[in-house]
């Protein structure tokens, strides 16, 4: 497919998934204005090298007939065609009724069925992985807990886990409240794909980038059960669920040192369920189905 992305030239995370898997899958994407990350220049810190998008120098948009106009949210310049659909990667459960009203599908992020009930020219579009590598079969570190941010749930979360460090040994439990990451960013893809199971805590929004990271390192996922929609999200035998911090420690426990066996389980499923729904290709792809 021929295809206009009109994007900020900021990262983000939502268009710049979207984009890495369009043209992973051979389709022509024109970035307008061309981003310079999109083709290995000045890339944002804020990537930490996490998405790998170089791949050929940039097109200059033309007025040309394009199967497809995608529009991040986040853009502000002029809008040359009238069918058009919108990417919004934002945090907050709201909806940009100005661009809403002319889009002919408004594809989001956090979307909530209360939302969904409100507008319903709205798709759930959550984050993908970028990450992608072969199943890894043996994993010597029991669990890691990598986080940053100020968010009091994380702060709660940390507490509790600090103890299960001490209690299953070789685990890692990091936590900084003023650094994109606790630990350089090699270090932590390095213990993602050591550890047998990993932690993820919403941020700013209910769905994150960690929450697909994670099983993408043959890792189990931990989280809580985002209240977002999310197509062909991970069933209780592809992830690790837990209500509160009390049931996330029983639940480590149980799994880690009494049930290891069902823990292999739980990795291969979980590992699996992403490659074939929630990689970048995949989400691109369900866009397209969409559209």
């Amino acid at each position: 497919m021929n295809i206009l992305l009109y994007i900020e030239k900021e990262f983000n995370f939502l268009p710049d998934i979207i984009y890495h898997g369009l043209m992973a899958s051979g389709h022509r994407v024109v970035d307008s204005p061309a981003k310079p990350s999109y083709h290995g220049v000045n890339h944002d810190p804020a990537d930490q090298g996490r998405s790998m998008l170089c791949f050929n120098f940039p097109q200059h948009e033309h007025q040309e007939p394009y199967d497809l106009i995608l529009i991040d949210v986040r853009y502000n310049g002029p809008i040359n065609y009238s069918n058009f659909n919108i990417i919004d990667g934002n945090d907050y459960q709201y909806v940009r009724q100005d661009l809403y009203d002319r889009c002919h599908l408004y594809f989001k992020r956090e979307l909530t069925q209360v939302l969904l009930e409100h507008y319903p020219k709205c798709r759930a579009l959550p984050f993908a992985s970028l990450h992608q590598e072969e199943y890894i079969q043996d994993k010597s570190m029991p669990f890691s807990f990598m986080l940053s941010g100020t968010v009091s749930t994380r702060i709660s979360y940390y507490q509790a886990l600090v103890n299960l460090e001490h209690e299953i040994q070789g685990s890692i439990v990091r936590y900084s409240d003023n650094a994109l990451y606790p630990v350089n960013y090699a270090e932590y893809c390095e213990n993602l794909r050591r550890s047998k199971a990993s932690i993820s805590l919403k941020g700013m929004g209910e769905d994150t980038y960690r929450y697909w990271e994670i099983p993408s390192y043959s890792t189990v996922l931990c989280a809580r059960r985002p209240e977002i929609i999310i197509p062909d999200d991970f069933t209780d035998t592809e992830c690790i669920r837990f209500d509160n911090e009390d049931d996330l420690i029983n639940k480590l426990r149980y799994y880690l040192r009494d049930h290891p066996g069902e823990l292999e389980q739980v990795r291969r499923q979980g590992y699996d369920k992403l490659m074939n729904y929630h990689t970048s290709v995949k989400r691109a792809e369900y866009l397209l189905r969409s559209v």
